[in-house]
């Protein structure tokens, strides 16, 4: 009878130790080749948010779309009766999929997002439902507009009365849109040790305002609005906050963030490439200290009046 011959210990033990090895060079190369792939989606998914957004510029006569207004019926708060109408849904018509408004790099944005998304209320009409459903969306978008530059909004309201108004500046306006910031991937808030839930926001800031102290470069607000609506500025000094860049965040590898350009163009940054001719400081009070190097103001001259 012939005798079949076994695996030694010493052998079985060798051939683990090489898929041990193997398994230790090869996953890091798959993890990295599922990152960059997520992150090259994640491009194309800002590219084709600025291609509908240029598309509204041109129908609408160089103007950029408003962050936020206020709309009878539709969207939250106050239940459907003085609702909101925001910046994505705005250029929705232009795209085929609300979908692209949200990174790939965003952990949360099929799931905590839509379960901390704000809940219809129920004295909003069945039929507008799938406006607030939109609106819910698009809150947490993953890409936040420029928008104390492109779009602000102006706070406390008068004549008519309003809780905001947004004002629109003209693409025109834009003095080199190759180099000038539109809209960064962002974020909607982190926990006390740093970690990001609830998806992205439609909106960041900017990372400074004044010149030599005085000279405001952000756009005034509004008529008739005495004040502005922000998120605090960037706030280097409080590492684990959700706006420690302002509301912006780097969703992907080596902390990239997706920086979409006024031109259409989609670049990936690291954030303190995004700070160029700024000195950051918190609630955004550094100084732009070379404007021609500073990418998020859109003229490079004072927009603003000078501050008391």
């Amino acid at each position: 009878m012939k005798r079949t011959r076994a695996f030694t210990l010493i052998e079985l033990l060798v051939v683990i130790a090489i898929i041990a090895i193997l398994a230790a060079i090869l996953f890091p190369v798959f993890a990295r080749a599922k990152a960059q792939a997520k992150q090259a989606a994640c491009v194309s998914n800002s590219k084709q948010n600025m291609l509908a957004t240029l598309q509204y510029t041109t129908d609408y006569d160089e103007m950029a779309p408003i962050s936020q207004y206020q709309l009878p019926w539709l969207g939250y708060p106050n239940g459907g009766t003085q609702g909101d109408r925001m910046l994505m849904q705005i250029i929705a018509p232009y795209m085929k999929s609300i979908d692209l408004w949200n990174s790939p790099g965003d952990p949360e944005r099929n799931n905590r997002r839509d379960a901390t998304a704000f809940t219809p209320s129920s004295s909003v009409p069945v039929a507008n439902r799938p406006a607030q459903f939109e609106y819910n969306v698009g809150l947490k978008s993953d890409y936040g507009q420029n928008q104390q530059y492109f779009s602000v909004q102006g706070a406390f309201c008068t004549n008519p009365s309003a809780q905001l108004r947004s004002g629109a500046a003209r693409m025109t306006q834009v003095r080199d849109p190759a180099r000038t910031i539109y809209a960064i991937t962002s974020i909607w808030d982190r926990t006390s040790n740093g970690r990001p839930f609830g998806g992205g926001a439609w909106v960041v800031d900017p990372p400074c305002r004044f010149m030599t102290g005085t000279i405001d470069t952000w756009p005034p607000s509004p008529p008739g609005c005495p004040s502005r609506w922000w998120w605090g500025g960037w706030n280097p000094g409080s590492p684990n906050s959700f706006n420690v860049f302002g509301g912006a965040w780097p969703w992907h590898h080596n902390l990239n963030a997706i920086v979409t350009m006024t031109d259409g163009s989609v670049r990936i940054m690291r954030m303190s490439q995004t700070t160029r001719g700024c000195n950051v400081q918190n609630s955004s009070s550094g100084l732009i200290f070379d404007i021609d190097q500073y990418m998020w103001d859109i003229d490079g001259q004072m927009n603003g009046a000078l501050v008391n």
